[in-house]
């Protein structure tokens, strides 16, 4: 199941997410009209499909994403670069992955439900009394319809069908 939180999730799906944080964020309270929907449109549209490869794995039933090894030295840093660092990078990431990851695991429960109800219904209907026995033949009478004759056959496959009842 996925969780919230960018930990074993792929670098695409962080891109993604940064993107409808950034949608969030800035598009919305600044794009006015229809071009500012359409924008706000297209950049969520475009960060469902950057995270859609990590999340249908999820919930396929991947492991979480394991990050390679990095070669990057972390040094420190002052604390205006630290807190625009959270507000430009972090915040925008944190928040379209609350997004993404509440409209997949949304996706993933009605993908299950869907299944449950499939699972649940029957693919035929029984067959009434002993028609699926191999050794039932189709011309003999339904047994709950033993008494009932069929009607008189006309023609010759009429005639074969009564030269076979004899």
């Amino acid at each position: 199941m996925l969780e919230v939180g960018t930990t074993g999730k792929t670098p695409a799906w962080r891109v993604g997410c940064w993107l409808a944080g950034v949608a969030l964020l800035v598009v919305i309270p600044l794009g006015r009209g229809r071009q500012g929907l359409l924008e706000t449109a297209a950049v969520l549209a475009l960060g469902v499909l950057l995270t859609a490869p990590h999340a249908l794995a999820r919930l396929g039933g991947a492991a979480p994403y394991r990050p390679p090894e990095s070669a990057v030295r972390l040094r420190p840093v002052r604390i205006p670069t630290y807190v625009l660092y959270h507000l430009l990078v972090r915040l925008p990431v944190w928040l379209g992955d609350v997004l993404y990851t509440a409209l997949w695991r949304a996706v993933g429960e009605a993908h299950a439900r869907h299944a449950d109800r499939r699972a649940a219904r029957p693919l035929a209907a029984p067959l009434p009394f002993g028609q699926d026995e191999p050794t039932w033949s189709p011309f003999d009478p339904v047994p709950h319809e033993a008494h009932v004759r069929p009607g008189p056959r006309g023609g010759r496959l009429g005639r074969a069908w009564r030269r076979a009842d004899r």
